[in-house]
């Protein structure tokens, strides 16, 4: 049997497979509500991550987290 990812691991693992992740994503798939905490716990631990701030043409802006290679 798999053992279960924590949601550090799967934010994680995301980034490595796809690129990018944004709150919403983040809250689709794993029901992670505060992604910017693990964010930084990321960045801390050596994962260079951009932030960009994004303005759809209706609607609030958004963090879009990038893995920079």
């Amino acid at each position: 049997m798999k053992p279960i990812e924590t949601q550090l691991q799967q934010v994680k693992s995301y980034l490595i497979v796809h690129k990018k992740i944004t709150s919403w994503k983040a809250i689709e798939l794993y029901k992670i509500t505060r992604l910017s905490q693990y964010i930084s716990i990321l960045r801390k631990d050596g994962m260079d991550i951009n932030m960009e701030r994004v303005r759809p043409m209706e609607g609030n802006w958004y963090g879009l987290y990038t893995l920079k290679q």
